[in-house]
């Protein structure tokens, strides 16, 4: 079984960025409409490989990638010995801009126990406006100009997209779509209790993306679960279930 302080410790992280940006996580954009032409290869760590024409999933390798900060340098993403939290967003994004001042709150009380890093998705924004959105919006940590090559290996289609990276270089947990902050929350809290996993996470959030579960349906198994109505087995098997569907 995974140490359970490291699992605490990157889904703390996956928490800090999904409960403050989950409100800029939709896009207009349908990704079903894109096509995904990314280069799905070579650098990668100890995870199981994606495969081609697929974004990297949780458990699959990160691929690795370096990028160029505002400040000058050149920063890979990768393991780091602790987790890494990769935040992909379009930095001209209004909603973005908000959910990421709210986020320089969070990183100032939890930044220090993982390595958080802003990459920009907008291929229009030079590295000035970058600039700039670092000192107004963002916070202490690296904000980097996205390559196409790198949107394509991360399969990057939504206005902002977060992935949290593990010790070991795996994609432990990825989410782009419109999620409801008080749902993510109440998820990652019954996670980090340790008795579900990324899996079990990731299939009940698909299901509520894809509105075969509802955000109210969703909070009510969550609260059930806190006031020990059920237990994990009970909410494991009712995702089983839906994924078997």
């Amino acid at each position: 079984m995974r140490d359970i302080n490291r699992r605490r410790m990157i889904q703390l992280s996956g928490g800090i960025a999904l409960a403050s940006m989950a409100g800029c996580l939709g896009s207009d954009d349908d990704p079903k409409e894109k096509d995904n032409t990314g280069d799905k290869n070579d650098d990668t760590g100890g995870g199981k490989d994606t495969k081609d024409n697929d974004k990297p999933e949780s458990g699959d390798d990160a691929p690795k990638a370096d990028v160029e900060t505002d400040d000058g340098k050149t920063v890979t993403i990768e393991s780091k010995g602790k987790p890494v939290v990769v935040m992909f967003g379009d930095v001209e994004n209004e909603k973005c801009k908000s959910y990421s001042e709210t986020l320089v709150d969070l990183h100032e009380e939890y930044g220090d126990r993982a390595y958080m890093l802003t990459v920009n998705t907008n291929m229009d924004v030079s590295m000035e406006d970058l600039k700039e959105f670092h000192e107004r919006y963002g916070g202490d940590w690296d904000h980097a100009m996205g390559t196409k090559d790198l949107l394509e290996k991360y399969g990057i289609e939504t206005t902002v997209t977060i992935c949290v990276i593990d010790e070991d270089g795996t994609v432990a947990f990825r989410t782009d779509g419109d999620i409801d902050r008080k749902t993510v929350e109440k998820a990652l809290e019954v996670y980090v209790d340790g008795d579900i996993d990324e899996k079990d996470i990731e299939k009940a959030l698909d299901a509520y993306r894809e509105g075969e579960v509802s955000e109210e349906d969703l909070e009510e198994i969550l609260d059930a679960y806190e006031k020990g109505d059920i237990d994990g087995k009970d909410i494991e098997e009712a995702i089983e279930t839906y994924a078997d569907d």
